[in-house]
């Protein structure tokens, strides 16, 4: 019989069922409490190493980086006060149909290059 590895020791793999499982109640295995905690556990989950090996290796192009963020910021905060005002069966079915529209669009978009 071949040795095993050790179970515990938790990894990302075992990070993202329990954050989803946080997030809908239910029970999970890191006892993670709160959902509020779940993006430092993520980011925790991915370690430090691999972020701090990268470090300094790059530019960031705020040109890119700030737009990007500041809509993303107004969009988040838009899409609180939609969510506040719709109901949560009429956001799925408007959500549903942007993926529908997306989809279709990318589907054409595919078709046409491939001519």
């Amino acid at each position: 019989m071949l040795p095993a590895a050790a179970k515990h020791r938790f990894s990302l793999a075992d990070v993202m069922p329990s954050c989803l499982a946080a997030l809908v109640g239910s029970h999970e295995t890191l006892d993670l409490g709160h959902p509020s905690k779940i993006v430092v556990v993520v980011v925790d989950g991915l370690g430090t190493h691999p972020l701090l090996a990268r470090a300094g290796q790059g530019a960031f192009d705020w040109e890119v980086i700030g737009p990007f963020t500041l809509t993303a910021v107004a969009g988040s905060l838009a899409g609180k006060k939609i969510a506040e005002r719709v109901a949560n069966s009429t956001l799925t079915r408007a959500f549903a149909v942007l993926l529908v529209l997306v989809a279709g669009y990318v589907a054409v978009r595919a078709g046409l290059a491939l001519t």
